[in-house]
């Protein structure tokens, strides 16, 4: 089943359009360094406006150098291998705040519920990949607490969209702490967001952002956010000609730095809301439209592919109806050949919730064994137990299905086997929540104590840090 929503001819011409943008319109870059560096290798560079125009070919060198395949790893021996057809999937990015099951209201996130989310994302099967669904709004230096909670919570692979250069080397250097127990490349265990700031621009820190990650060989994701009639033209072929622009030029700018620089083709768009300004959530067709076409144009450049499809719910509807638009989201996911998303527990913008979590997680497994097709062997066939049991048998008690019955009952036991009809309030929550409780009281570290005791140390240095900067500043 493949969704695409662009043809041949159509990719042909948002790829020129965007070449033409690139070396026509440039892009205004704020790094002074990255504009002399583009400069020195062909581009044309205004210093005072601070526009960068790119030569065809300069684009085109750079898409050849970057890697076809990129693999993601986890500390726990788990990997992620982008750019061979398999699509994984991840928890939702750095939320602000979550929807609280108990009382039903929507409050600050704190360093526990990083933990938290940590941990279910450690224990659930479908997610490959971990954001920090929350942040530590209770403790100064938040982005500091919500990693080491990230990282000896969950040994999968972990990601950040940053803000700044010094999130990075934090997020690094706990890494480095966590990988070198196991004897694992850090680089390969964590990978960065970097976002242009739509329309056509890029800012100095992101850039000082991919000059780090280029050095250091962190895998990065493209990260172009155009907002329909907003920041970029209303109609979708329009938008898409902008985020490729920006995203071509992402890819160029970090491979002039280091060819080879591992680096997946992404955005995070969104669909502009004319009568407000804001933005659209959910219930449109354009949002999967674009997702999709990403998928496309980055398989159009041999290179692996991201969006976060699971935005495509709009929180304001019932559990049901916002499940089934998850159902659809992890379907184009599938179905487009995006190598992987991200998103399972957002529950609106800033927002996410534990459940939500354990409700998309499982949703995505089951379209995930959908789109895997059914396994054919001599032992699948089973014919051996056909004849054997013969007409009128039957197989409840034959060795081939006691063998083959764990993995069985454990797709039938999960989230969504567990629904009931229930006065209370919302069965599907109710029985994720059930899920929630039992993982939280099965918590455990995924580092060891030695590691656990270098962390702390490292943290304690940085605080130290942060109060003689602030000595100094008085």
């Amino acid at each position: 089943m493949d969704i695409l929503p662009l043809g041949t001819e159509g990719i042909e011409k948002i790829h020129q359009n965007s070449l033409k943008v690139l070396r026509e319109t440039g892009i205004r870059l704020g790094h002074a360094g990255a504009r002399h560096l583009l400069e020195a290798s062909g581009a044309i560079v205004d210093h005072e406006s601070e526009v960068v125009k790119l030569p065809e070919g300069l684009v085109l060198d750079a898409i050849h150098n970057a890697p076809h395949i990129i693999q993601l790893n986890g500390r726990n021996g788990s990997s992620c291998i982008l750019g061979k057809g398999n699509c994984y999937n991840g928890s939702a990015d750095n939320k602000l705040n979550v929807l609280d099951y108990s009382t039903k209201e929507i409050r600050k996130a704190t360093y526990q519920d990083v933990i938290d989310f940590a941990c279910i994302a450690e224990a659930l099967p479908g997610l490959s990949i971990v954001v920090p669904s929350a942040y530590a709004n209770d403790f100064h230096l938040g982005e500091l607490y919500t990693f080491e909670a990230l990282f000896t919570h969950t040994s999968k692979h972990c990601q950040i969209a940053p803000m700044s250069l010094s999130e990075v080397e934090m997020f690094y250097q706990i890494a480095q702490i966590t990988a070198k127990a196991v004897n694992i490349s850090p680089e390969t265990t964590i990978s960065l967001y970097v976002s242009t700031i739509t329309p056509l621009c890029l800012d100095e820190e992101t850039s000082n952002i991919i000059i780090f990650a280029a050095e250091h060989g962190i895998p990065l994701i493209t990260l172009s956010g155009p907002i329909t009639g907003i920041t970029s033209p209303i109609t979708l072929a329009g938008t898409l000609t902008i985020q490729n622009a920006e995203n071509l030029f992402l890819i160029t700018l970090a491979q002039l730095y280091k060819p080879g620089t591992p680096i997946v083709y992404g955005a995070t768009m969104h669909i502009g809301d004319m009568r407000t300004g804001g933005l659209t959530i959910g219930g449109t067709a354009e949002y999967p439209m674009l997702s999709s076409s990403t998928s496309q144009l980055a398989k159009y450049y041999n290179i692996p592919s991201y969006t976060p499809i699971h935005n495509i719910v709009d929180y304001r509807i019932s559990s049901q109806q916002a499940s089934a638009m998850k159902m659809l989201a992890c379907v184009i996911a599938h179905g487009s050949g995006l190598d992987f998303t991200i998103g399972s527990g957002f529950f609106a913008p800033m927002i996410t919730s534990f459940e939500q979590l354990v409700i998309d997680e499982a949703l995505w497994r089951v379209v995930h064994k959908f789109f895997n097709g059914i396994e054919i062997n001599k032992d699948t066939l089973a014919l051996d137990t056909i004849q054997k049991v013969g007409p009128g048998g039957h197989y409840l008690t034959t060795e081939h299905t006691l063998s083959c019955l764990g993995q069985y009952r454990k797709s039938q036991q999960d989230v969504l086997g567990k629904v009931r009809l229930s006065e209370k309030g919302d069965g599907l929550f109710e029985a994720a929540h059930e899920v929630v409780n039992q993982i939280r009281n099965n918590r455990r570290i995924t580092v060891s104590s030695e590691v656990n005791i270098e962390l702390q140390t490292y943290i304690q240095e940085m605080r130290r840090a942060d109060a003689a900067d602030k000595k100094l500043a008085k």
